[in-house]
């Protein structure tokens, strides 16, 4: 039987994770997906620190890169995994008056940086951040920025367990022609070519396609079985 290529394994493993399922999110009133539990406190907009808590087996005093920090607490994709983990973590963001605010509630602080110029190599030495990093989350914009940062922090010498990329496909020009899909492709071969798979395409809360998540193919930990269990074109909500 000839040898599959690195390439073809990786497309092989994405297709058996369930990748390019939609997940969408629905009213509050219905159930949350069991398999999922929602972490109690989180404010994630589609429910990202949940997944990554759930796919890393509600790991402790874990570490995240946070491209976009934004707020504190509002909309967070760290907040709860810092304070009820105990992970530890460094945010980026280009508003200096949103690093004041932040720093002022957080134990882990973020870095006033345009995260599309940084060298993530340096930057990372430099805060002594570990060689395999659980979290990475690029969410900036508009997406083509999320895209530069994302190809400079893959480019560094680090690995990330679990990535949340931010594409925002439902933003169309003229209301129709959907531009951002050179980045969502664009991200998706950068990540492909690094050893990354497609769990979850298209991530929404109602009708507005925004992320796509992935997982590191060598990261020890990860709940694969569990992750290719799950049907993720069950209805989440809001708790």
């Amino acid at each position: 039987m000839p040898m599959k290529s690195p390439l073809e394994e990786l497309l092989r493993v994405e297709e058996l994770l369930n990748c390019d399922l939609e997940l969408a999110w629905m009213n509050k009133k219905t159930n949350f997906n069991r398999n999922i539990p929602w972490l109690k406190g989180s404010q994630s907009q589609l429910g990202q620190e949940s997944f990554v808590a759930f796919a890393l087996s509600n790991k402790k005093s874990g570490y995240y890169l946070e491209i976009g920090a934004y707020h504190a607490q509002i909309l967070s994709n760290t907040f709860i995994l810092e304070r009820d983990f105990g992970w530890k973590g460094v945010g980026l963001e280009i508003e200096a008056d949103r690093v004041n605010a932040y720093n002022q509630q957080r134990a882990n602080k973020a870095l006033l940086i345009d995260a599309t110029k940084a060298n993530y190599e340096t930057l990372l030495n430099s805060i002594g951040a570990p060689r395999c990093i659980d979290f990475l989350q690029v969410d900036i914009e508009p997406p083509r920025n999320s895209y530069l940062a994302l190809k400079g922090a893959l480019n560094s010498s680090r690995k990330f367990q679990v990535v949340t990329f931010e594409h925002d496909l439902y933003r169309k020009k003229f209301r129709m022609i959907p531009l951002n899909i050179i980045w969502k492709l664009a991200a998706h071969i950068k990540l492909l070519l690094n050893g990354y798979v497609r769990v979850i395409s298209d991530v929404s809360n109602d009708w507005r396609r925004q992320e796509d998540w992935y997982i590191h193919m060598d990261s020890g930990g990860l709940n694969f079985e569990k992750l290719k269990n799950i049907d993720f074109r069950e209805l989440f909500f809001f708790p």
